[in-house]
């Protein structure tokens, strides 16, 4: 079986319960659930951890109807690894709630690149902040978890790929990743997001990912949240010094 596993907990600093602050009477983890259901019936399970501070994300999904797995606070690899032996996943895609426009066809591509027999690693880092995920196989998060070293491991891209008997994927995206930030992690990726959903409305649940990106550019809202791009890589750069 297939899945997405969507990523959240509540301990954000920046922005604080980022995931379900209200926008238009929707928090945000809602619309890239909603997006994720226009266009597929793929099976989706909230990966949260067992921290008190994220009951009220459990809460969401249960009044949500949406499938829920609380694992380790720290170590998300350990989180996926576990979510996927209860759900009996054999390849799963990993998307943040802080990400709400999700690149459907990407996310559909990736699931068809993998082969569930393999330690298959399918890297699409190179796409636009907000709109990527990961794909990786069963056998894959099993041999990750039986072989990695860190247990703090909340960046652990870098350290996936160098693993040996991991085959990894890279995907090489078509649009110029510095014009565009579309994840929510400050204040001001808010108010872009908010400006954004005023723009595109409903159709944000089956606008192609084109569609999105040429409304930001054309609208210029990268004058809203674009410097933030710096902030981001520096903070992603220190922290996978840790891997």
């Amino acid at each position: 079986m297939n899945a997405v596993f969507l990523t959240a907990r509540l301990k954000s600093t920046r922005l604080k319960r980022k995931v379900l602050l209200d926008v238009d009477g929707i928090p945000v983890i809602q619309y890239l659930v909603n997006r994720i259901q226009a266009n597929s019936d793929i099976k989706i399970i909230l990966c949260t951890s067992t921290s008190k501070q994220d009951d009220d994300l459990v809460n969401y999904a249960i009044q949500n109807s949406i499938n829920c797995y609380r694992g380790s606070e720290e170590d998300v690899l350990e989180r996926y690894y576990q979510a996927a032996k209860e759900f009996n996943i054999d390849k799963f895609y990993i998307v943040y709630g802080d990400e709400p426009f999700i690149d459907i066809e990407l996310m559909q591509s990736t699931l068809q690149q993998m082969n569930k027999s393999e330690n298959k690693f399918v890297d699409n880092s190179d796409y636009i902040d907000g709109i990527f995920g990961y794909g990786m196989t069963f056998n894959a998060i099993k041999y990750i978890n039986e072989n990695k070293t860190l247990k703090e491991l909340e960046v652990w891209g870098s350290f996936v790929k160098n693993l040996p008997n991991i085959k990894t994927i890279i995907n090489m995206s078509k649009h110029e990743k510095k014009k565009v930030r579309l994840t929510i992690d400050y204040k001001e990726d808010l108010q872009m997001f908010v400006e954004l959903i005023n723009l595109i409305g409903g159709n944000y649940k089956r606008y192609l990912t084109a569609q999105i990106i040429d409304t930001y550019l054309e609208n210029k809202l990268f004058e809203i949240n674009g410097f933030r791009m710096d902030d981001y890589a520096q903070r992603i750069e220190e922290q996978e010094k840790y891997e």
